[in-house]
């Protein structure tokens, strides 16, 4: 079972890389997700007891009392959004098929660059996150962009 869990991340991984040309670091409790301008990219998350899931809000640490998503009663919920992410955040599969909470956030630019969090409702909104990634921009020319590119400049 570890083994296919392992696999499938991997094949994940691998997708992303191909698809978005973004890659994932993992680390303890944490998922780094590295993506270049002007690409879309998921940030995953997945709930996995299979509990009633009523809402999904994603926030970002430093954005204090303002959400990058909220969606419950099957509809996004708009008050409190940043207005940074408006039209550019949207869940991967509003349905939230086996427990798939991820978000596509479309056209990043190094300021949405931090810490995303996924909290979950049921009856009640959940204060404790499920999910924990940073997303880090790579601003133009950086030399990690550069070695994506086979480690041509401009």
């Amino acid at each position: 079972m570890i083994f296919r869990m392992e696999l499938i991340g991997g094949i994940i991984r691998i997708f992303l890389l191909v698809i978005f040309g973004c890659s994932i670091v993992d680390t303890p409790g944490q998922k780094t997700i590295k993506a270049k301008p002007g690409q879309d990219v998921i940030l995953p998350c997945k709930v996995t007891d299979h509990q009633s899931v009523t809402g999904v809000e994603w926030t970002r640490e430093d954005l204090k009392e303002e959400h990058v998503l909220l969606y419950k009663n099957n509809k996004d919920d708009p008050d409190g959004q940043h207005p940074s992410y408006k039209d550019r955040v949207d869940l991967q599969d509003r349905e939230m098929k086996d427990g798939d909470v991820s978000v596509v956030l479309k056209n990043v630019t190094p300021n949405d660059n931090g810490i995303y969090e996924c909290r979950l409702e049921r009856e009640i909104f959940d204060p404790t996150p499920i999910c924990s990634i940073q997303l880090v921009v790579l601003p133009p020319g950086d030399k990690d962009e550069r070695k994506n590119r086979g480690g041509k400049n401009d």
